[in-house]
């Protein structure tokens, strides 16, 4: 039987709680708020920055420390500051200078430790970024000028342009580097070896929680390290090959609710939500 006290429970953001309306359905936040009320541990694991998922924190009134930048750092949502980051290694602004000099369409964008976000420029007359990859504020810094407290490096870009830049990082083969597809326009440079997985076991102590009663849900290739960390890995129809066979469990698509369908279950004791521990 399982315990709800004991059970925490990470989920990605975009592409799991949220559609491409931007907006989390009534339904997997009522689900949410009825499993905390339960007794049970809810938080996040997302691919965005801090300041831009804050909101969604709220509305899911998560106020245990949260997973960010795809594994490059973990937040607390209350206090609004990182708790742990992992800086890029100090050669990152050579590779981002060769990516940059390769990609002349590609734009760059970085984060720190501190969720500063900054444009990465080429030269101080340079501006890549469009009005609708402007996500947030951003300071415009030439790539020398980048603090060494950098932890997350994103290259935005659409279609065929951005398969060529992930094809030339994979030729490539930066060993100091992990790259991963975030999203439809983003291509991200993290540390190397990390990923949400990466820091999911700190997450889980500072959660207060036992590995061995965690669930982990997402739908995305930044996703899959995640899934296969947590004692129960689940994914949704909508999700990439990848996450779905990482996964021992698949629910319903991000827009017909499968996070509160998993969590329904977890309330209802399924026979199917089986915790299973692992050994790394």
């Amino acid at each position: 039987m399982v315990e709800i006290k004991n059970v925490l429970v990470v989920s990605d953001l975009d592409g799991t709680l949220i559609p491409l309306s931007g907006q989390i359905s009534r339904q997997n936040i009522e689900a949410v708020h009825r499993f905390l009320k339960a007794g049970g541990t809810f938080t996040a694991a997302t691919g965005r920055s801090p300041s831009i998922a804050q909101p969604y924190f709220e509305q899911l009134s998560i106020t245990t420390p949260v997973i960010v930048n795809n594994g490059a750092a973990i937040y607390d949502p209350v206090a609004k500051r990182n708790l742990w980051w992992k800086e890029l290694s100090p050669d990152f602004r050579a590779v981002v200078k060769t990516i940059m000099k390769r990609f002349p369409d590609v734009s760059v964008s970085a984060v720190d430790g501190q969720d500063v976000h900054y444009e990465v420029l080429l030269d101080k007359n340079e501006s890549r970024m469009r009005g609708s990859m402007r996500y947030t504020d951003f300071v415009p810094l030439l790539i020398e000028e980048l603090p060494k407290t950098c932890c997350k490096i994103v290259f935005m870009a659409e279609g065929e342009h951005l398969d060529m830049l992930e094809l030339f990082v994979r030729q490539a083969a930066y060993e100091n580097f992990h790259f991963v597809r975030s999203g439809g326009i983003c291509f991200e440079m993290m540390a190397g070896g990390v990923s949400k997985g990466y820091p999911f076991e700190r997450l889980v102590s500072l959660c207060g929680k036992q590995l061995c009663d965690t669930v982990a849900i997402g739908d995305y290739y930044n996703d899959v390290e995640m899934i296969k960390k947590a004692a129960f890995g689940v994914s949704l129809e909508n999700a990439c090959d990848a996450a779905k066979s990482a996964a021992q469990l698949i629910v319903s698509s991000c827009e017909q609710n499968g996070v509160a369908e998993l969590l329904t279950m977890i309330m209802e004791d399924s026979q199917e939500i089986t915790f299973k521990s692992k050994s790394y």
